[in-house]
């Protein structure tokens, strides 16, 4: 596969990949691989366990292996506390 047969999309906490893995032809090598597609469409669907920092998201390809980084999302600390009170009419 080359660079540009990727789609990575983030969409709240699930990322998404899609592409297309092309028909080998005759010219490539014959090699034998074991794969989880050996051609044509593909999506796989991860749901991430924390937030993201969408600034800092980055992927690359390289040598067969499609790199993602997803930094994590600072958590806000601020803690809101609500006074559950007694009803005035009491």
């Amino acid at each position: 596969m080359r660079n540009g047969d990727f789609t990575v999309n983030l969409v709240e906490r699930r990322l998404i990949i899609t592409g297309k893995r092309r028909r080998p032809t005759e010219t490539e090598s014959t090699a034998y691989h074991q794969l989880e597609i050996q051609y044509g469409e593909f999506r796989t669907e991860v749901l991430l366990p924390w937030a993201v920092d969408r600034a800092g998201i980055s992927a690359s390809y390289e040598d067969g292996f499609l790199k993602i980084v997803l930094p994590r999302r600072e958590q806000s600390h601020n803690i809101r506390v609500v006074d559950v009170g007694a009803d005035e009419d009491e």
